[in-house]
């Protein structure tokens, strides 16, 4: 049982970039990804708050997220097994997406001070 364990903790390490805690590491390396993750998120509400990248930014959303996940066409042809697979396909797309809608969001209202736009209002 230990050695199962040992494996585990080899995998979770190779796809965590060589990043799995060992006890009482925890918290730096959640700050070194809350790090991370912040210095991207400015990336991305860089790259897409020009001209061009918003254009970027609705297409991608035309093409994914106000695309219905399973249209009329393919809920009727499909057998449920591959009308499934498409869905799971679909929203693994538009999980990206969403991804970087919502990483904008937080970055911008980090920005304001937390300080939500809906908020102005109060």
């Amino acid at each position: 049982m230990m050695e199962d364990i040992g494996d585990l903790q080899e995998l979770i390490s190779s796809v965590s970039e060589g990043d799995f805690a060992t006890p009482g590491e925890e918290e730096t390396l959640l700050q070194k990804a809350f790090n991370r993750d912040a210095n991207m998120a400015g990336k991305i509400a860089q790259l897409f708050v020009s001209p061009e990248g918003k254009e970027v930014l609705e297409w991608l959303c035309a093409h994914t997220v106000r695309r219905p996940v399973l249209d009329f066409e393919a809920r009727s042809t499909l057998s449920p097994e591959k009308a499934m697979a498409l869905t799971y396909y679909r929203e693994g797309e538009n999980e990206v997406v969403w991804r970087i809608l919502l990483t904008i969001r937080d970055f911008e209202t980090a920005m304001r001070g937390g300080q939500d736009a809906d908020d102005d209002d109060d």
